[in-house]
């Protein structure tokens, strides 16, 4: 968030499911769902499991543009194939390390550009 802000970005809201992650007082503890329709945009990196991130996608798919980190096998997968037409950009970004141990990841991650309307172009930028 900080990051965006500081080049001239403004956050409206800020969530999370997990009360580990909601600690600064701007976190608010929250199923996106229930937010972020009408958004100028979503910009998260959301649950990658499919049970719960494809209630996510359903939710924004057509009504919110989104940024969102992403598995880059993910588009490979036959159950992503519907919200494919929505990508416009995909921005590789390598191999991330969640533990924060100054390791490498083992999965290639990608920021994925959604839009609002079928696009059938995807335009990978590197």
């Amino acid at each position: 968030i900080e990051h965006l802000e500081k080049h001239g970005h403004t956050c409206v809201e800020a969530s999370d499911v997990d009360e580990r992650f909601s600690n600064p007082p701007f976190i608010h503890l929250r199923d996106a769902r229930q937010t972020a329709i009408g958004y100028a945009y979503v910009i998260t990196n959301p649950p990658f499991e499919q049970k719960r991130l494809q209630p996510l996608m359903e939710h924004w798919i057509g009504t919110t543009p989104m940024w969102l980190l992403l598995p880059s096998d993910m588009l490979m997968n036959k159950w992503f194939n519907n919200y494919a037409a929505y990508v416009k950009e995909i921005l590789p970004i390598g191999r991330v390390s969640w533990l924060n141990n100054g390791q490498g990841g083992y999965e290639n991650y990608a920021w994925m550009h959604f839009e609002m309307k079928e696009h059938w172009l995807i335009l990978p930028r590197f």
